[in-house]
């Protein structure tokens, strides 16, 4: 590859499919070959012609190795990509390749690029996946990376709603621990489901619980006055809790 750069190659001519030689090179997972490319001009973002660059490649092939090569090099995590206008973190997601997402968040890839099938790397992993121990996993590692869990498909499905669909009961519990009190402000409204109660966030704080007794009217229950400390936020329903919201 040396050689022929030296006599004047081109490192970013295409084959029939659009794709350079880098992108050949990524495929095989030859990562010297990749560093020889770049340092003779080939252009780490190149797409080919179904819109795939050297990270979707790598994310793809579970190829953490060479995706870390590539983002090193110059490639763009951030890149809308393939044919489905998504992202490698999707690809990533849909796949199942746990490593390959937590490198992907860790590099700034985007956590709610929505494709044209108006999926997010969350609803991916939770429509495609098999609800098993990687997608979990997938699921936790958006989640905590701050991955907005209200995203909704095309039909007004959310993640959670998906996850409901599916039975796949350990991914309905990270997604309920995204609605967790202690992860909004005070005053903050949300719901866990479409069907679910309107729930507000009280904050942590303190209030004297009872009257004085120098009150007048004073009932004896009402003493003594103390001091109640409320350590952590919780929620409360906003409204009177039908049985059906309580039962979804």
């Amino acid at each position: 590859i040396r050689s022929l750069l030296k006599t004047g190659a081109d490192p970013n001519a295409l084959d029939h499919n659009g794709r350079t030689p880098m992108h050949v090179a990524v495929f095989a997972s030859h990562d010297e070959a990749v560093r020889a490319l770049i340092k003779g001009g080939a252009d780490p973002r190149a797409v080919d012609y179904q819109r795939y660059d050297a990270i979707t490649i790598a994310a793809v092939a579970n190829d953490g190795d060479m995706l870390k090569l590539a983002i090193a090099l110059g490639g763009d995590p951030s890149a809308v990509t393939s044919l489905y206008q998504g992202t490698a973190l999707i690809a990533a997601a849909h796949l199942g390749h746990v490593d390959v997402v937590a490198t992907l968040i860790a590099a700034g890839a985007p956590l709610d690029h929505v494709n044209n099938l108006g999926w997010t790397a969350l609803l991916e992993a939770i429509i495609l996946g098999d609800g098993g121990p990687n997608y979990i996993s997938i699921a936790r590692l958006l989640v905590q990376a701050g991955a907005r869990v209200d995203l909704a498909d095309r039909h007004g499905e959310t993640p959670l709603g998906h996850a409901r669909k599916a039975d796949y009961h350990d991914i309905i519990e990270v997604l309920r621990g995204a609605y967790s009190p202690v992860t909004k402000g005070a005053g903050e409204q949300f719901q866990d489901c479409d069907l679910c109660p309107v729930m507000v966030v009280v904050p942590a704080g303190g209030f004297e619980m009872g009257s004085p007794s120098s009150e007048r009217g004073r009932e004896q229950s009402e003493g003594p006055q103390h001091r109640i400390a409320i350590e952590k936020p919780f929620a409360i329903g906003k409204y009177e809790v039908t049985r059906g919201e309580f039962a979804a």
